[in-house]
């Protein structure tokens, strides 16, 4: 839409002076009009407040203009198709305003050299650059600022190939309490324990064979043997595995969950009740209560019935 400012660059003295004008000194006019605006930095591409779909050929001619995206979903998906310019992407979890933790996951073809940074309160914090000798695979997390953060996506080159692209997913997980760094690796209380079980996007009952620490993507890789489901996901987080001399399917199920290197976890006999969700497609731990302790907090939530589901 077009501000009064806009036309009266055209016509100074307002649009009566051409109302004598013919039709080739209005076409002339418009066309005019036309180019002023056409420049203007807009959103564009598609987005449904969770995902946003774009291409850099939206403006062409603007290889060092900054384009707007907001986004205001938990999780979600950027796909920017022949990077060019930048983008500024504000993250926030709906309109509550809580602050939050974040962490995405980029994927870019060779010749698309994009980077992406974390803007703060006086400088750009890199945060993911395919030369910045780190995986592919590692996460790349970030805390939010009064309930939101602002990525600045920057090409550093207009893409010259119809290969070039860049995408990154994202995930959104609000602060238990506070923005401890060592958050994800305190015990869960009797509450969260409760609440987590009947929300998590898996819950089993196992045993620990074995933990491996992986520092390459600064995470501790804790294989698991479940007794039992007790719920998963659309997407399997649990696979069965067949016998080598019968090829029957074992009872058991076996899955890899991730916790923190920063954790420590120690591995620990006993029988345990995993409760956690999927982060960017991976299998992410957050509680475990051994299964005796489980038992008596079911027990206890039986009488007072302060469950928000049937526990097992």
């Amino acid at each position: 839409m077009n501000t009064p400012s806009q036309w009266s660059a055209i016509w100074p003295s307002g649009f009566g002076v051409c109302a004598s004008c013919d039709m080739a000194t209005w076409i002339f006019l418009l066309f005019a009009a036309f180019l002023m605006t056409a420049g203007e930095a807009r959103p564009t591409g598609y987005s449904d407040g969770c995902d946003w779909v774009g291409s850099g050929l939206d403006h062409p001619n603007q290889e060092r203009g900054v384009q707007p995206v907001y986004l205001r979903c938990s999780q979600g998906t950027v796909f920017w198709r022949w990077p060019r310019g930048a983008l500024r992407i504000v993250l926030r979890m709906g309109s509550a305003g809580r602050d939050f933790k974040g962490c995405l996951r980029a994927n870019s073809s060779e010749s698309a050299r994009v980077r992406v940074y974390l803007e703060g309160k006086q400088k750009l914090h890199l945060l993911f650059a395919a030369t910045d000798g780190r995986p592919s695979q590692l996460p790349r997390c970030f805390n939010s600022h009064h309930g939101q953060v602002a990525l600045y996506v920057e090409a550093d080159t207009a893409s010259s190939s119809l290969d070039d692209r860049f995408e990154f997913i994202y995930d959104l997980q609000p602060f238990r309490s506070s923005k401890d760094p060592l958050e994800e690796c305190k015990p869960c209380t009797e509450e969260e324990l409760l609440h987590n079980f009947c929300v998590s996007d898996f819950v089993a009952k196992g045993i620990i064979t074995s933990i491996r620490d992986n520092n390459q993507l600064e995470r501790s890789e804790i294989k698991i043997k479940a007794h039992k489901v007790i719920r998963e996901a659309t997407t399997p987080v649990f696979k069965q595995q067949q016998n080598m001399f019968t090829n029957d399917e074992l009872q058991e199920q076996y899955t890899t969950l991730h916790v923190p290197s920063k954790c420590h976890v120690m591995q620990d006999d006993g029988e345990f009740v995993f409760m956690g969700r999927l982060r960017l497609g991976d299998p992410i731990l957050r509680c475990a209560p051994r299964l005796e302790e489980w038992n008596k907090l079911k027990d206890q939530v039986a009488v007072s019935g302060r469950s928000q589901c049937t526990l097992e």
